[in-house]
């Protein structure tokens, strides 16, 4: 366990000597650097959502084709499931 712990507090320092690093690097003003980030960042979650609502709807289709399907038929042979 105290192997774990060290890495991980290794890897934090890491990276954050690293985003140091690139931040003070930049040959950008700080400012449009942070307008970058953030920019990223919103990319990013943007992303992250619009892949959240995809799986959603697939797993709302899959949940309906499964309750939709007979009780003593496996998931793939319910070619002939009743629609509510």
């Amino acid at each position: 366990m105290k192997d774990v712990l060290s890495f991980l507090g290794g890897a934090l320092i890491g990276a954050a000597l690293g985003a140091g690093v690139v931040l003070f690097s930049t040959p950008q003003p700080g400012p449009v650097t942070r307008a970058s980030i953030k920019q990223r960042w919103q990319a990013a979650l943007e992303t992250g959502k619009q892949a959240a609502r995809q799986r959603e709807q697939e797993l709302w289709a899959e949940f309906n084709t499964r309750v939709k399907a007979p009780a003593d038929l496996p998931l793939k042979e319910r070619s002939d499931a009743v629609t509510l």
